[in-house]
């Protein structure tokens, strides 16, 4: 078993809005935190392949640049220093730092990294939730006055089946609050595959 945090991440919110045009549900909300920064380095590896430039080389010159590598041990009679490698502070929160990045080659060639690659600025989790081995988001919601808790569960089993959500990837169950019944979380827990979603919206409720 896996998780496929993109696909999860493209049902979310299709699932919230589902829920959110239900009118027998009030305060449809999700606690997802996906607004932190995140850099892909995306290598054209035929192009690196032709500089003379292999994937081992472009992990070790990023390893030195934006990790912290020891690289000696300054030894006194009382004490040991370690002796750390890394770019400076400033350089090492900007994305466009990498465009000044180079490798050297084997033959003492000096290669910018920008000669066979690219970066993409999105957004990433802040954290990824789990439940048991899988990956995990909620859909928190009250159910409105006069409904009662079966007729809501009801109403979102068809409102998640009309959204097409591949049940064979991503399973959605009934997460009950023992302090108030009337208030149910539904999370969605991907799997990469060989579910038979028959086991889908399981609830589990004190009343």
């Amino acid at each position: 078993m896996g998780s496929d945090l993109e696909l999860l991440k493209t049902w979310l919110p299709q699932v919230q809005r589902a829920l959110a045009g239900l009118p027998e549900l009030v305060d449809v909300d999700s606690d997802i935190e996906d607004k932190g920064r995140r850099v892909e380095l995306i290598i054209d590896r035929d192009a690196a392949t032709r500089l003379g430039v292999d994937m081992a080389l472009i992990a070790s010159t990023l390893n030195n640049s934006f990790s912290q590598r020891q690289v000696s041990v300054i030894y006194e009679p009382l004490n040991q220093y370690r002796v750390v490698m890394a770019v400076e502070p400033r350089y090492a929160e900007d994305a466009e730092s990498l465009k000044l990045v180079q490798v050297v080659t084997a033959d003492g060639r000096r290669i910018p990294l920008s000669a066979f690659t690219r970066f993409e600025v999105g957004n990433a989790p802040l954290s990824v939730r789990h439940q048991g081995l899988f990956a995990e988001e909620s859909v928190s919601f009250s159910v409105a006055p006069g409904v009662s808790l079966d007729q809501a569960t009801r109403a979102i089993d068809d409102a998640v089946a009309r959204t097409g959500l591949p049940t064979q990837q991503i399973q959605a169950m009934f997460q009950g609050n023992a302090q108030c019944p009337a208030t149910v979380d539904v999370a969605t827990a991907l799997a990469d595959s060989g579910g038979t979603g028959n086991d889908v919206h399981r609830a589990r409720h004190v009343v």
